[in-house]
């Protein structure tokens, strides 16, 4: 599976142009961020594979 198609299954975007992503995934996404928190350095980045990684 690529990442875009990671993407396009996790979220919907309504009419009125509101996007909603799937609980699970933004928990992913979550753990990610608190995780690279811990570890935080000036101009450290949050890569999009390190969330697929988990």
């Amino acid at each position: 599976m690529t990442l875009l198609q990671l993407f396009n299954e996790n979220f919907m975007k309504l009419d009125n142009g509101f996007v909603i992503f799937r609980r699970s995934y933004l928990e992913r996404v979550r753990e990610v961020i608190l995780k690279k928190f811990l570890s935080i350095r000036k101009g450290s980045k949050i890569t999009y594979d390190e969330v697929l990684s988990l």
